[in-house]
């Protein structure tokens, strides 16, 4: 399990030199904004009240994901959008590490797509002036009907008027009946983080709604378009160092709340030993790149 951890080692600490005495946050767009994708999306409303436009990602070769999908937005009588996802993976080496910066590339090509992808759609959204928009990834399982998530989204208004994210589920799902749960968050150096029982706090607010810190998994997600800009704006000044769905949570004076039940949610697959392997795998390369920054400070 430590073989390519400690193969990774002298990366790191050639790394560790680079971000010395340097902020994590860059005062000009980072070239990761150079590999957004556009998007063209349907005209018409979503069918949702509330809901100016939904999103769905998909990647091109998995049509059966795009066409359950479809054929489920179809029966509700809801208007959705595929977006075409980001293949990472035919990134290029250099293309990761410009992304990267100054840090060592920890990200795999499937987290750097998917962060692109969401990003991608973040932009598109803002920029077409939307107010509230739903971005789900293509292995979503609806619980409930769609349009009982206007209700929501509603008293989530009223509570607080300064909203960001709103998730429509309670955390993302493991195939045996459970949940992933987040066990740390490490920093980038230099980002000054609260301590994690305070990022993982969760405060019920009324209305099966709870107020929230820290989570996995970005399968079924509402945006405010003040979310909208919050989050673009974090990743647009940024070097690649967490997954989409860690690095979500740090962006300053983010409000994120989730429904207390899941009503549409990530589909269980079996898939629970490889990855909790690489969520383990990925917190030491991080904890470990942490640890040698510090002994070249």
């Amino acid at each position: 399990m430590f073989d390519k951890l400690l193969k990774k080692l002298s990366t790191l600490s050639k790394s560790a030199s680079f971000v010395k005495n340097k902020s994590h946050v860059s005062g000009e767009p980072t070239p990761l904004t150079d590999y957004l994708k556009k998007t063209t999306i349907n005209e018409r409303p979503s069918g949702i009240p509330s809901i100016d436009c939904i999103y769905v990602i998909n990647l091109d070769h998995r049509k059966d994901r795009w066409n359950r999908l479809s054929e489920l937005f179809s029966k509700m009588n809801l208007n959705v959008n595929r977006f075409s996802a980001i293949i990472g993976s035919q990134l290029t080496t250099r293309q990761r590490q410009e992304m990267s910066g100054p840090y060592p590339i920890l990200l795999s090509g499937d987290e750097i797509g998917c962060l692109l992808s969401h990003l991608s759609i973040i932009k598109d959204a803002y920029d077409r002036g939307f107010s509230t928009v739903w971005i789900l990834e293509d292995d979503v399982e609806f619980l409930e009907e769609a349009k009982a998530l206007v209700p929501y989204i509603k008293n989530l208004c009223a509570i607080d008027k300064e909203w960001d994210i709103l998730y429509t589920d309670t955390n993302s799902r493991d195939p045996l009946n459970g949940y992933f749960h987040p066990i740390d968050v490490p920093a980038r150096p230099h980002q000054h983080l609260p301590p994690f029982n305070e990022l993982a706090k969760r405060v019920p607010v009324g209305f099966d709604l709870e107020r929230l810190g820290v989570r996995y998994g970005m399968g079924s997600v509402i945006y405010s378009r003040r979310g909208l800009e919050k989050v673009y704006n974090y990743f647009a000044h940024l070097y690649l160092w967490f997954p989409f769905d860690w690095d979500i949570h740090l962006i300053p004076d983010i409000r994120e709340y989730g429904i207390t039940r899941d009503m549409i949610t990530n589909l269980r697959h079996g898939f629970a030993g490889n990855i909790k392997r690489g969520m383990i795998n990925q917190m030491l390369e991080y904890f470990m790149y942490q640890d040698l920054f510090q002994e070249s400070d």
